[in-house]
């Protein structure tokens, strides 16, 4: 765990260092590696997706519940991913299973992308460091502003 706490800073610290307002999806994938446990062979799955965000086109997080998160990477690229409007996952029973389940992206041009790695998130402590990593970019952005002093 202390480890987990060494990148989520190591990323906080290169992400304030960065000019532009967003995080690039290295930066976004090397936060949620940070809050992520050990690879899992599955999660239950009710047919509900609360959420979802695209990291990249090799990763994406699925909010199943309010408190429940997967990160979810692919075995190759899923170019798609980061324009994707509607998303679903290919599991037919209550289970999403690694290296058999697919995300399916539902846009103009159909795709499918094999999950090769699912890995719970540490959701509180995931949102605190995000929170922690805003405060830390408006406030770099009003001292370059000279609005701090």
């Amino acid at each position: 765990m202390k480890w987990r706490s060494s990148v989520a800073l190591l990323v906080l610290a290169l992400a304030g260092c960065a000019t532009g307002p967003r995080l690039t999806d290295q930066e976004k994938l090397a936060l949620h590696l940070a809050h992520a446990g050990e690879p899992v062979s599955s999660f239950r799955f009710f047919g509900n997706i609360h959420g979802w965000s695209e990291l990249g086109d090799s990763a994406m997080v699925v909010y199943t519940r309010p408190n429940e998160s997967w990160l979810l990477q692919f075995d190759t690229t899923c170019p798609g991913l980061p324009y994707a409007t509607t998303i679903g996952l290919s599991s037919q029973f209550d289970r999403v299973h690694a290296r058999f389940d697919r995300v399916l992206l539902h846009d103009a041009i159909p795709a499918s992308c094999r999950i090769s790695t699912i890995r719970p998130l540490d959701s509180k402590a995931l949102k605190a460091d995000m929170a922690q990593l805003r405060q830390a970019r408006m406030e770099q952005r009003q001292e370059g502003d000279g609005q701090g002093d």
